[in-house]
């Protein structure tokens, strides 16, 4: 919509309608609600300027030789609707699926804008490999509704998943007796407590997750962090010991109550009594969790296995090292092996 309007890279958008919108949150929930047509207001150069366009919906994916559905559940709690996505092979009938539960970050899992982002091709992969898969937008995200992302708790976004799980199970296009879930950093914190939820669940993947005390798995992961940086000992040191006094200072875009309510969270004890198969996918170059505390899940697990990939980073992409990935913060091409590896995983167990 700025597109057609006329505005260009570097403007800044101030209002919608007289309304001042300070945050991508503010510009996503005011636009959740725009009707016909509005006044975009923004600044260039230091000049502000008004213009009248037209309300227009963002591009839907497409996927060659599959089917992209849009679709909607119901999050009871919050009494509000979410927006659903499924990609399916266009031929087939019903096929295993795959629940995608995210990470931390309030971002969009509707890549019509980026198909290039390595998600949305690791999504494309398992669909090419004959696998439906299923994506909830979370309240406050996309189109969506309900309350910011931000303001979320984990319980808030089981209840998500549980809904998203529900409609998957009514689709044409899912055996209902092949559904599983695949949990990305603390979308694998997640990941088992939905197997509590939906004990019929086929098995979980998660990747680049632990089930230590939250606390515990952000400390060490800042002290590695720091050490990839090149940080001295005492730098790194000062900085743990003010980890130490409030944990939850960096809140990822999070409140203080969810990083709480992960914390409360007994993951050692939800694993072992977890009786859906596991695959832990590990990642080379992963700098956000160490490889042993994900080895560690597969030890708890009744059934696991783990698959761990040369040159995987945190974030679905390959790189050199470590210190490439921290330095690009999770850009770089998709690891191809990571679609391959997973979907013949699922395969196998259908």
């Amino acid at each position: 919509m700025a597109a057609h309007a006329g505005l260009a890279a570097g403007d800044v958008i101030v209002a919608i309608d007289g309304e001042a919108i300070a945050s991508v949150a503010a510009l996503g929930e005011r636009l959740r609600r725009a009707r016909g047509s509005i006044v975009l207001s923004y600044a260039r150069l230091g000049a502000r300027a008004d213009v009248e366009v037209e309300v227009r919906e963002c591009p839907r994916e497409t996927l060659e030789g599959a089917v992209v559905r849009y679709g909607e559940a119901r999050h009871a709690e919050l009494g509000a609707r979410l927006r659903t996505i499924v990609t399916s092979p266009r031929e087939g009938g019903a096929r295993p699926a795959i629940l995608l539960v995210p990470g931390i970050a309030c971002a969009s899992i509707d890549f019509g804008l980026t198909p290039g982002a390595p998600l949305a091709q690791l999504l494309r992969g398992w669909t090419e490999r004959g696998l439906t898969t299923l994506r909830v937008e979370r309240p406050g995200l996309g189109d969506s509704e309900g309350p910011p992302c931000a303001a979320l708790d984990p319980r808030d976004e089981l209840a998500c998943y549980a809904a998203g799980l529900a409609a998957l199970r009514d689709d044409p296009a899912v055996d209902r007796e092949r559904i599983f879930v695949f949990g990305h950093s603390v979308g694998g914190m997640l990941a088992p407590l939905l197997g509590e939820r939906f004990p019929d669940l086929r098995g979980a993947i998660v990747y680049g997750t632990s089930a230590r005390r939250w606390s515990r798995c952000l400390r060490d992961g800042v002290e590695r962090q720091l050490a990839l940086r090149g940080r001295a000992p005492e730098e790194i040191a000062a900085r743990l010991a003010r980890f130490d006094e409030e944990p939850f200072e960096e809140r990822h875009g999070r409140t203080l109550a969810y990083h709480q309510a992960l914390e409360a969270l007994e993951l050692t004890e939800v694993w072992a009594r977890a009786s859906m198969p596991a695959l832990v996918v590990i990642g080379e170059h992963d700098w956000v969790v160490s490889e042993e505390e994900q080895r560690a899940i597969a030890a708890l697990a009744r059934e696991a296995e783990v698959l761990a990939l040369e040159g995987l980073d945190h974030a679905f992409t390959t790189h050199p090292s470590r210190e490439a990935s921290l330095s690009a913060l999770g850009a770089g091409a998709l690891h191809t092996r990571l679609a391959e590896e997973t979907a013949r995983w699922v395969l196998a167990r259908s």
